[in-house]
């Protein structure tokens, strides 16, 4: 088997910058990325494969920053039986996570940042995923969030915990399962959302400390769900060095000067909770409400990422990139925030993210140019995944990765 390969006849987005390069090739050594440039200047030879991009574009795998892979709702599926998921077995969890995983490979998407699951399944597909026991994602891993009983998303397989000490016993505990990050369910919701309102808050402040060390002590990013900085949840997050904060509906402009101030990363996940019909009782004005937000965030200067957040369907991704230029950010930093920003959210861009030299080839090939038509990223040509070709437009799915293992 031909261990290096050879990406020509494209057109090359690295997406470290806003430049790319035309008449492009990328050298692919085993897993890793050996070179990024112009096609003139490396020598193909027989002991080399070559991939053919048919005059497409070349850019780094999209990066999923906040999704439930098991929870996601598929083509044939409403909102409402999704909700009913969380009653079902382990098996079937495992099962829809690989299909969403499986979705995500089709759609361009190398890298998932799972944000939430019951009893540990997401372990179970991840587990799936890395074996190549089918053709998938990366997946990074929070297992079940650090809830207290007093939230309305206590669902049934995620325990919750009251107090400093069983917090803490919480983390420890996932951390020793073996998850990526530690999810916290803060609060400060929707109107109208299980009976919640935006000054919610669902954890202490001495609560929330503890789960943030605990996380950063054994050297593993900490993450929030919240929506409005009303809740108080927001400034003891940001005092107690959060890393991440995801949703973020209500925050303003203030709030947004602060995370900067504080390095501290957003995800946007908009399409899920307004255009998706979710908050359209309590808000008929959604689509308006969250034409503001994306303009304060495009303003903020806040790094931020994105993810379709339970939306399991093949181009979820898509969606969400389009939705971003659609409300005025630029194709290159929407494709950005899919990329480059989606590793770092995820602490791993010194990984993945951009067509560098050393990295992973985690790799997106699509037909036309999306630096142009955003819609073009939906004209999957070839997905690779640590130098390993997963998708092709042509051939379909990788199922040799299952035979060769058999």
């Amino acid at each position: 088997m031909k261990t290096t390969k050879a990406i020509i006849n494209c057109t090359v987005f690295d997406g470290v910058g806003s430049s790319t390069i035309t008449q492009g090739a990328v050298l692919i050594e085993g897993k890793t990325i050996s070179y990024v440039g112009k096609e003139d200047d490396i020598t193909i030879t027989e002991d080399i494969e070559v991939i053919d991009a048919q005059g497409g574009f070349v850019l780094p795998g999209l990066i999923n920053a906040h999704d439930h892979l098991s929870w996601g709702y598929f083509e044939n599926e409403t909102p409402i039986e999704q909700e009913t998921l969380l009653n079902r077995s382990d098996g079937e969890l495992a099962i829809r996570g690989i299909k969403s995983g499986i979705n995500s490979i089709i759609s361009g998407v190398t890298t998932v940042r799972n944000c939430g699951d019951v009893r540990f399944v997401d372990l179970d597909y991840r587990h799936a995923f890395q074996k190549e026991l089918f053709p998938g994602p990366r997946i990074l891993v929070s297992g079940p969030w650090v809830v207290t009983s007093y939230a309305w998303i206590t669902y049934p397989g995620i325990p919750t915990c009251d107090g400093v000490e069983e917090v803490r016993k919480f983390v420890r505990t996932n951390l020793r399962r073996g998850v990526d990050l530690i999810k916290i369910f803060i609060g400060g919701e929707l109107l109208g959302l299980c009976n919640t309102n935006p000054q919610q808050t669902y954890i202490s402040k001495e609560e929330l400390a503890t789960a943030i060390k605990e996380a950063h002590f054994h050297g593993k990013k900490a993450t929030a769900h919240i929506m409005s900085s009303q809740s108080p949840g927001f400034k003891w997050a940001v005092d107690a060095g959060i890393d991440t904060l995801d949703h973020g509906i209500w925050f303003t402009e203030e709030d947004f000067k602060l995370m900067k101030s504080e390095d501290i990363d957003l995800v946007v996940t908009g399409g899920w909770w307004f255009e998706g019909g979710f908050a359209d009782d309590a808000y008929p004005n959604a689509k308006d409400i969250l034409k503001e937000w994306y303009h304060r965030v495009f303003n903020s200067g806040v790094r931020f990422a994105i993810g379709p957040d339970g939306r399991g369907e093949v181009g979820a991704m898509q969606s969400e990139i389009e939705r971003l230029v659609n409300y005025g950010l630029d194709t290159v930093t929407a494709v950005q925030a899919a990329t480059k920003n989606g590793a770092k959210v995820c602490g791993v861009e010194n990984m993945i993210g951009t067509l560098e030299v050393g990295k992973y080839a985690d790799i997106l090939i699509v037909d036309g140019n999306p630096l142009e038509r955003i819609s073009d990223l939906r004209n999957i040509h070839t997905v690779i995944v640590e130098g390993k070709t997963q998708f092709t437009k042509k051939a379909g799915l990788a199922i040799n990765l299952i035979v060769e293992k058999n």
